[in-house]
Parts: C-alpha cells; structure tokens; sequence
C-alpha cells in the first residue's frame, strides 16, 4: 500500500485518538459510513472504488479525481 495513504490514514488516527473522537463521529461529520471510514483508516481497504474511495478522498487521504466519472454506457444489441 501507498507510504503516502499510510501516513495520512496514521494521522487522522492519531487525530482522533488526540481529540477523542470516534471513527463514528468522523464519518457522521463528513456524511459517510462510518465501516467504510474505518476500513480505509485501518488499512483494510485501499479505497479504490466506490464508498471506500469516497471516503479515502473526503477524509483527505487521497487527492479527488480531476475528471468526473465516466457516464455508464447502456449496451447495444447487435443484430444477429
């Protein structure tokens, strides 16, 4: 896992601990689930995609994306 996800994930931890907030708290604050806040700041996800990468993103772990997301194309049937 990124050194950089690490440290930032180390810190929000340490900030909470410092300030004695919770995770749930955190994630209340930020409009988020407060599984998804954990799973990213302990580790156990990376936050690649969906509520996780929201999270990683809203929490400042990860830098928001500079392109929207991509627009979910419907499929084409192609004539037989």
């Amino acid at each position: 896992m990124n050194t950089d996800f690490t440290k930032k994930a180390l810190a929000i931890r340490v900030y909470l601990r410092e300030h004695g907030m919770t995770v749930r708290e955190l994630a209340e604050s930020k409009g988020l689930n407060r599984q998804d806040v954990a799973d990213v700041l302990y580790l156990r996800n990376k936050g690649l995609r969906g509520k996780a990468h929201e999270a990683a993103v809203a929490l400042g772990i990860k830098p928001a994306p500079k392109t929207p997301p991509p627009i979910k194309a419907k499929k084409i049937k192609e004539a037989a």
